[in-house]
């Protein structure tokens, strides 16, 4: 409602949000990798209702809790601050909206350099840590060690028949290409009447054929999740990256059988996790990698560094 002219001394002139904002860009190290700094007039204005924890919340539903620390009146986010920076990939100038909902939660919204929101993960931490574990067992292998069969197999529609035998081969690009890998042909035998999903038994052939690969090289087996196809980055099992790559390496080659090959990011972060950044979704487009596939990473060069990557399809 429009004030009236005389009435002007009883009008307010500024107009205070209900859910404050302030926002953050990464523009260093230590706002990537450490902490983040709250800006000083925020916390002036409703830095009292801050209390020793408190949770940034983002689009997607995941929770994350911090613990401000105070350093000659300036506020952070520093415990769970790099957890939360790796998990969401964030990069120099990214830049991040705090919404303060009250009750010590933030709303964060995360822009990447086109300053377009990102796709955000719906995996918390602990179910990622978990999958890298059991599910798409990153395991690593050195020449010495034997062969462990320590893969489960992908749960899916067990009732689509795999009629043809595969084995390892290499996958081709889409498009104006040769043939792409041979497939295994399936017949379709769901009594709903719907699409059939990936078959586990095709999943468990190809877990089974993969526990048996050997190399005099070291080697990394991966099994491909919905994670690693649309957010675009593979996480890698620490103790194989700090055991046989130097901690300045910022790169690695991925080579097919056909000798092309791919430079992909690798980040090796302070919390000890490492991943495959810029590179890994061109890598993935090109060689039709889908849900349940196997990679198996073998490292040739650790100086380089490049590693033969061989093929177990799954579909």
């Amino acid at each position: 409602m429009a004030c009236l002219t005389q009435e002007t001394d009883d009008c307010p002139t500024t107009y205070s949000p209900t859910t404050p904002h302030f926002f953050k860009i990464i523009v260093n190290d230590t706002s990537k990798y450490n902490k983040i700094k709250i800006p000083t007039k925020f916390v002036m204005k409703y830095g009292d209702g801050l209390s020793n924890s408190v949770v940034l919340k983002v689009p997607s539903g995941l929770e994350w809790e911090m613990e401000p620390r105070r350093y000659d009146g300036e506020v952070w986010f520093e415990k769970g601050w790099p957890d939360f920076s790796h998990f969401y990939s964030l990069d120099f100038a990214y830049w991040l909206v705090f919404g303060y909902e009250g009750n010590s939660k933030f709303l964060v919204r995360i822009f990447d350099r086109s300053c377009t929101e990102i796709d955000y993960p719906l995996q918390t931490p602990e179910e990622e840590e978990t999958d890298e574990d059991s599910i798409s067992n990153n395991s690593d292998h050195d020449s010495s060690d034997d062969a462990r069969d320590d893969y489960e197999a992908y749960s899916g529609d067990d009732s689509v028949q795999i009629l043809d035998e595969f084995s390892p081969c290499q996958r081709e690009p889409k498009g104006r290409s040769p043939l792409p890998c041979p497939r295994p042909h399936k017949e379709n035998i769901t009594s709903s009447g719907g699409k059939a999903g990936p078959s586990a038994r095709a999943k468990a052939k190809a877990l089974q054929m993969v526990s048996s690969f050997t190399s005099e090289y070291p080697f990394l087996k991966v099994a491909m999740q919905p994670t690693y196809l649309q957010y675009c980055y593979l996480s890698l099992r620490s103790k194989f990256v700090k055991k046989h790559l130097s901690k300045t390496c910022d790169h690695v080659f991925l080579r097919r059988s056909d000798g092309r090959t791919w430079r992909v990011k690798l980040e090796q972060y302070e919390t000890g996790r490492c991943r495959l950044l810029s590179g890994w979704k061109k890598f993935v487009q090109e060689n039709s990698l889908a849900i349940g596939d196997v990679c198996v990473f073998v490292l040739i060069d650790n100086i380089k560094p490049l590693f033969n990557v061989i093929f177990f399809p799954t579909t």
